[in-house]
Parts: C-alpha cells; sequence; structure tokens
C-alpha cells in the first residue's frame, strides 16, 4: 500500500465515497435486502411474540433469535470477504447497503412544504412508515416534533454510526449493528413498546450507540454546549430511552425549540418526557434541522479527513 498519498487507508476512501453517494442514489426499497431482512424478522416475531407469554421466555426467546440470526450473517459476510478478489470493493457495496441517509429522501424533503399547503393527512402517509407511533391522531405540530425526532435519531443510527463503526471497528461490526437495528424496527412496530421481546435488541443497540451518538451529539452541540449540557441533565434520565434522550436534549437546545411528549404506540398512551420548556416547533424548525445535521456531517468528514492526514504524517 502506498502510504505517501492523502487518505490511503481504503476505509477512508469508502467511507467518503458511500456517504457522497447516499445524497444522490437510493437503493428502492423492495429491492434492499434489509427491507427483507425486516420482513422476515416481522414474521418471526409474529410466530413467536404473545403478551401473554412469560417474561423470561419473551427475553431468552428473542435473545436467541438475535444471536442466530447475527451467526448466520456473520459466517456469510466473513466467507464472501475471505473469498473476494477485491474486498475492499465488497466492503463499499456491505458499507452502502448498510447506510441510509433520511436527509437524502425526497419524500421527507417534501414535508415542510406539505404542511404549509395543509395537506397534514399526505404528510403523515410520509411519515407513517418511519415511525412506531400511530400518526393518525398527531396534530400538525405533533407532525413537526416527529418528524425532526425521526430525522435526527436516523440520521445518525442509519447513516453516522455505521461509517463510524466501520472506520474504527471494520464492516462485520457496522453490519451487525445494521441487523440489529433491523430486526429492532421490526419488532417494535409488531410488539408493545414496552415488552421484554424487543429489550435484548434494545440493550444491545444501547451499548453499541453509547459512545458514537455521544460524540455525535456533543460536536453538533457547539455553540449551544452549555445549554445542550443544561438540557441533558434536566432531562435526559427521565427520557424512554437515554441515548435518544441525549440526542434529543441537544437538537432541542440548538433549534430552541420543544421536543418530545405523549405519544400512542399500539393504541396506547405512553407519557413521553417534554424537553425543555421552549415554544413548540413550527414548519422552518424543519428545513433548519436538516441544515444543523449536515453541518454537523460535514465536521465529521473534516474530522475523517484530518485523522488521515494525521496518519499520513506520523507513518
Amino acid at each position: 500500500m502506498d502510504y505517501g498519498l492523502v487518505l490511503t487507508e481504503p476505509s477512508a476512501v469508502i467511507i467518503i465515497i458511500t456517504a457522497t453517494l447516499s445524497y444522490f442514489l437510493t437503493i428502492p426499497q423492495h429491492i434492499n435486502p434489509f427491507f427483507l431482512y425486516y420482513i422476515i424478522q416481522h414474521n418471526i416475531a409474529k410466530r413467536l411474540y404473545q403478551p401473554t407469554n412469560s417474561a423470561i421466555y419473551q427475553y431468552l426467546a428473542s435473545t436467541a433469535i438475535v444471536f442466530l440470526c447475527l451467526s448466520i450473517s456473520l459466517t456469510l459476510v466473513f466467507g464472501l470477504l475471505s473469498f473476494a478478489y477485491y474486498p475492499e470493493i465488497l466492503e463499499a457495496v456491505l458499507l452502502f447497503l448498510c447506510i441510509s441517509n433520511p436527509l437524502a429522501k425526497s419524500a421527507l424533503n417534501r414535508v415542510p412544504f406539505l404542511l404549509a399547503k395543509g395537506q397534514n393527512s399526505a404528510v403523515k402517509e410520509i411519515i407513517r412508515p418511519l415511525l412506531r407511533r400511530n400518526v393518525d391522531k398527531l396534530s400538525e405540530t405533533g407532525i413537526i416534533k416527529a418528524t425532526i425526532e425521526t430525522k435526527s435519531l436516523r440520521c445518525v443510527r442509519e447513516f453516522f454510526i455505521p461509517l463510524f463503526l466501520f472506520y474504527f471497528l471494520g464492516i462485520e461490526i457496522a453490519f451487525c449493528y445494521r441487523l440489529v437495528l433491523a430486526t429492532h424496527y421490526s419488532w417494535s412496530a409488531y410488539c408493545n413498546v414496552d415488552s421484554l421481546f424487543i429489550k435484548s435488541t434494545a440493550v444491545i443497540l444501547y451499548i453499541i450507540e453509547y459512545l458514537p451518538l455521544r460524540l455525535f451529539s456533543l460536536t453538533m452541540s457547539l455553540g449551544k454546549c452549555v445549554l445542550s449540557l443544561r438540557l441533558i441533565h434536566l432531562y435526559n434520565a427521565n427520557f424512554y430511552n437515554q441515548n435518544s434522550g441525549y440526542l434529543l436534549s441537544v437538537v432541542s437546545a440548538k433549534q430552541q425549540c420543544q421536543i418530545g411528549g405523549p405519544s400512542y404506540y399500539h393504541n396506547k398512551r405512553f407519557a413521553k418526557t417534554r424537553i425543555s420548556q421552549f415554544d413548540v416547533p413550527k414548519i422552518s424548525h424543519l428545513k433548519s434541522t436538516d441544515k444543523m445535521l449536515n453541518k454537523t456531517l460535514l465536521l465529521w468528514a473534516s474530522i475523517l479527513i484530518l485523522l488521515e492526514f494525521l496518519y499520513v504524517a506520523t507513518s
């Protein structure tokens, strides 16, 4: 390998190429292998999950399924990489499959325009596949809150974290994370959100996301660090998911608007924490959230290039 060039590490080049492509090229859902995996896990949940089952059965059954699917998938990935003539190309393809950029989805980008025209029902149909909560009862403010939350969380979980894991730990870990995330999404769409059946995936995701999500949040908080840390201190401990609460507290501080609040899941009301006492978000906050997320991603791209410069300079 020629170390005389900047960005000589294949992982850095792969990240820059795949991340850039994600803004211009989207894999149709019906041919995306993770969507097929989502459907498989949804059918597994239908067969195994019963609210009347004991707590220990739900937890053990879901844990066994997760590790069985991960072991089979990892064996397949290791086999393909071992026999690939150009493993870097295969890694790039797998990474591109692992990431999903919500900031580049044209349907979501139409939400501000449709809301301004009063077409709330059309917006609900756009965001329905992306949310676990019931959207039929959402007001315009609820739609705006839900869109800001899902864009922020999905940008980190489906885009930034797979790239972060790939760079520092390799494609195998990034691929495993994406499988667990798809499993969690699938089971959450069918099971109650407080069910022990989805506890195993929730725990795995919490551990994996803990560091990269906080690093992303802290870089995003630049300019509002004190307020962000204050909101994290006040609200994160009582949030339904402390990883999500950490990120959304920073989003609330940067956008100067209220995030969170009670939501309905499977027609059951959950008293989720409201973050901050700012005014409720308006349509203008949707576009400013996109700009904030894109700026943070651009900052991380700069950090990646700086790390490569340092690597070359010290090698």
